[in-house]
């Protein structure tokens, strides 16, 4: 009598539910180590826009083209091994004061976004946050804005 006609599963399916259940697990352990890096994210960035807003440097760069080519590779490499902040100084998400003069006809609508925190009811079909421009509760656009630095000291890009 073969294993199919007595009812019990065949090695090859014992591998293959064994890997669907190994797979599971480690997805779910990834999951579990990605959320407490994204809270430990988050409380950072809430103590960085909650200190006092810092001058941006005359001297700082606001993009590539602005770096000298001799130097334009080494700020590469240190982005990508540091991270944007490590390219361009540890500033995070402080906020900065900058002056200068807006560009309003290079404006950019970047969205659609999500609801703000708080736009959402606890309970309801608007509960939760929305999944991009389908659903029905409030939603908007990132308006994106140049700012030309004083002294002709580069340009930066300012959601506004």
């Amino acid at each position: 009598m073969s294993v199919a006609a007595s009812g019990g599963i065949g090695i090859g399916g014992a591998a293959f539910f064994s890997s669907l259940c190994m797979s599971t697990f480690g997805l779910g352990c990834w999951q579990s180590v990605r959320y407490f890096e994204k809270i430990e994210q988050m409380e950072q960035r809430e103590k960085e826009l909650a200190m006092e807003p810092q001058a941006l440097e005359n001297n700082a760069k606001c993009s590539l083209e602005e770096i000298q080519p001799s130097d334009q590779q080494s700020v590469l490499d240190k982005s990508e091994k540091d991270g944007i902040n490590g390219a361009y100084g540890n500033r995070g998400h402080r906020p900065l004061v900058v002056s200068g003069k807006f560009r309003y006809e290079d404006e950019l609508l970047l969205g659609p976004r999500g609801p703000p925190l708080g736009a959402l009811s606890a309970t309801g079909p608007n509960s939760g946050r929305s999944g991009g421009g389908m659903a029905s509760s409030p939603q908007g656009y990132y308006l994106i804005t140049p700012l030309v630095r004083n002294n002709n000291s580069g340009t930066v890009l300012v959601n506004r």
